[in-house]
Formats: structure tokens, sequence, C-alpha cells
């Protein structure tokens, strides 16, 4: 016959997945810079770190010249940048460059935008080999009652 479980030990398994997973949120915010908002969701309503505090930088450099260009990604690629600042793990940055790197690209006012870009352009059209693509947070020192940024990934 089917027994329940006893009470007792009903109440504490249930006290033990919430402090399991309670920890692994509190890894994974800390260690990972995913957000406390993401997952168990412990910790979310104590902080100001939502997925909107995340940014990137993008840049590369001109052949022959050690001039750097800000590159501008495009809008297509609005949902890998939601995917990455969700879940910021330094494979989905490694993916999100290696698709921008496939792009056709222009110099455009000191600046490298997409070719086919819904924008009129006239700029030189040049091949990117390499981007360098940052991630950045937004933070919030309670202390000093000043927002700072912090490098979180580089490639």
């Amino acid at each position: 016959m089917n027994q329940p479980l006893p009470n007792k030990l009903v109440k504490y398994l249930a006290s033990a997945i919430l402090i399991v997973v309670a920890a692994i949120q509190f890894y994974l915010s800390k260690e990972l810079h995913v957000s406390p908002w993401k997952g168990g969701g412990f910790g979310m309503f104590s902080t100001v770190n939502s997925t909107n505090s995340y940014f990137f930088r993008a840049y590369s450099f001109i052949p022959d010249s050690s001039e750097k260009f800000w590159v501008i990604i495009p809008a297509k690629y609005l949902s890998e940048e939601d995917h990455v600042r969700h879940y910021p793990f330094k494979n989905d940055l490694q993916e999100l460059r290696s698709s921008l790197l496939k792009e056709k690209w222009v110099i455009l006012n000191r600046e490298i935008i997409n070719s086919e870009a819904d924008i009129s352009h006239s700029g030189t059209p040049m091949v990117i080999t390499d981007i360098d693509l940052e991630m950045w947070q937004y933070k919030f020192d309670a202390q000093t009652s000043r927002v700072y940024s912090c490098l979180l990934l580089k490639l």
C-alpha cells in the first residue's frame, strides 16, 4: 500500500527545496551576473538591477589604423541582445559577436553601421575582421547615492 509521507517529512522536504533554489539563485546573481529577477526570483525586490541596467559597447578598429570606431548593433539582433541581458554568459556573447562579424558594414560619421540598416547612408564600405564586444551594468551605490557602470563581460 502507498502511505503518504509523514507531515514533518513533507515540511522539511519543501523547506529544503526552497533553500536549494534560493542558494542557486544567489550564486547565479552574484557570480554569473544573472538578474535577481530571473530564476527563482529570490532577492528580486531587494535590488534595482533589472535587465534594463545592462548595456553593450561594441567597437572595432579600421584596418591599417589604430583608430577605434563604435559599432552600432543592428536592430535585428535585439532578441539576441535580450537573451544575453537575461543570461549573461560568455558563450552567448561570443555567438552574438560571431553573428555581427558576418554582417556587411559601412563607416558613417565615425560609427560603423550595418550596410543593410533601415537608414539612408553613403558611408565607406569596410570589412570587419574583429569586434570588441563588452557587456556593462549600471549599479547603484546606496552609500554615496551614485550610479556607476561596471564591466561584466568582454570579448
